[in-house]
């Protein structure tokens, strides 16, 4: 894998993402969503309609084996953080 799209991608992460027992980013470009999901190479992409809001497209992956691959990836490039966050679930899904 390229480093500056796993750059690319940490960085988009960590201003959109939201960490969890998964991983989620949903916005309105979906471009900008294929292209995460391109570099991830796991999880799915979802289009999401609401009355009155902009359409959203939101890539999510809950796959124990994905979200430890994708935060052991995306980690050297968080700030402290998103780092704290992506140690405290990496522990919790490896003592499962």
């Amino acid at each position: 894998m390229d480093p500056k799209m796993i750059a690319w991608a940490s960085g988009l992460f960590e201003g959109e993402g939201t960490v969890r027992r998964k991983l989620e980013i949903e916005m309105t470009d979906k471009d900008v969503i294929s292209k995460f999901w391109g570099i991830m190479n796991c999880g799915n992409v979802y289009y999401r309609e609401r009355p009155n809001v902009k359409p959203t497209w939101r890539w999510a992956v809950g796959n124990k084996y994905d979200v430890i691959k994708c935060l052991t990836l995306m980690l050297p490039f968080f700030g402290n953080r998103r780092a704290y966050q992506a140690l405290n679930i990496l522990d919790s899904l490896e003592l499962v």
